[in-house]
């Protein structure tokens, strides 16, 4: 892949400033946005992880748990079933069926729980990562 170093930064910077939008509408009580963001942070590191593993563009999905696989990196179960959790932001946080049950569930707590999972995890992933 042609600027393979550019693209894996590009992603990274993106994972950045998503979860920088993320902590702004946390602090504003925002928190099924919050969430939303988290899930596009996690997402995006993960891009950043599938180009340096596969050596090519990350296919265009949001699904947390084909693109982890797809890197063909290891990945504990915990952290398995905190992705899980947190591929349902983006499908939920979308989609007016779903997204009322969400707004109920998305309280402080709860997002208070999962943006300390989807930091875990990013840190995880840089670790990873050999940029």
């Amino acid at each position: 892949m042609k600027d393979k170093e550019k693209a894996i930064d590009y992603w990274i910077k993106a994972s950045k400033m998503d979860f920088e939008v993320m902590e702004t509408l946390f602090n504003a009580g925002k928190y099924p946005q919050a969430l939303f963001f988290l899930h596009l942070a996690v997402e995006k590191m993960i891009k950043a992880l599938f180009v340096e593993s596969q050596d090519e563009f990350p296919p265009k999905t949001h699904n947390l748990l084909y693109l982890i696989d797809r890197t063909g990196i290891k990945i504990t179960d915990k952290f398995l079933k905190d992705l899980a959790e947190i591929n349902t932001f983006q499908m939920e946080a979308r989609y007016p069926d779903e997204k009322f049950s969400f707004y109920k569930k998305a309280d402080k707590s709860f997002a208070e729980k999962y943006k300390k999972k989807g930091k875990e995890i990013i840190k995880w992933i840089e670790k990873k990562l050999k940029v």
